[in-house]
């Protein structure tokens, strides 16, 4: 991979357009220097790589689990009705759509409330904005999982449904 990275850099040097598309958004972040998201088949953020990642930061807070539905109404005051969520898989974390700078606010709103955090973390990277902007969940282990054979409109792979294609 670094030798890739190192190809695809030169050739940016010398004057050449890279265009790239994968799914490995840990090498996008370090390679890339202008990159867009599309979801759904749309383009929905589009630009330089860290003036998205600064825009479009997030912190994640951990409250006690029956905390979690008041502390997301007074986080809605940093992120919006929209920009607050709270995770299906991690209970009693929530993530605000703020930049991570806003981290001590958000934390002293939550004391102010009554509610105290047992984790806080911020900053922001290619893949918490990819599933942040697309509504994913992260899935473990879930790279280069396909399931049918692009065209077919069966969904049926050569080893039957679901299969690895």
């Amino acid at each position: 991979m670094v030798a890739m990275r190192e190809t695809l850099r030169h050739l940016a040097a010398i004057g050449k357009t890279v265009f790239v598309s994968s799914h490995l958004l840990g090498e996008m972040q370090q390679m890339a220097d202008i990159v867009g998201i599309i979801a759904a088949g749309r383009l929905v953020r589009e630009g330089p790589i860290q003036q998205l990642l600064n825009s479009e930061g997030t912190v994640r807070v951990r409250v006690a689990p029956d905390e979690v539905a008041r502390a997301t109404v007074t986080l809605g005051a940093f992120g919006g009705p929209d920009g607050v969520t709270s995770s299906v898989t991690e209970p009693g974390w929530i993530s605000v759509r703020a930049t991570p700078e806003r981290a001590g606010e958000i934390n002293r709103a939550l004391a102010g409330a009554g509610i105290w955090a047992t984790g806080l973390e911020s900053g922001n990277d290619l893949e918490m904005l990819f599933l942040g902007l697309t509504g994913g969940e992260p899935v473990q282990g879930g790279e280069g999982t396909f399931f049918g054979m692009a065209g077919t409109g069966s969904g049926r792979g050569p080893a039957g449904p679901g299969s690895v294609a």
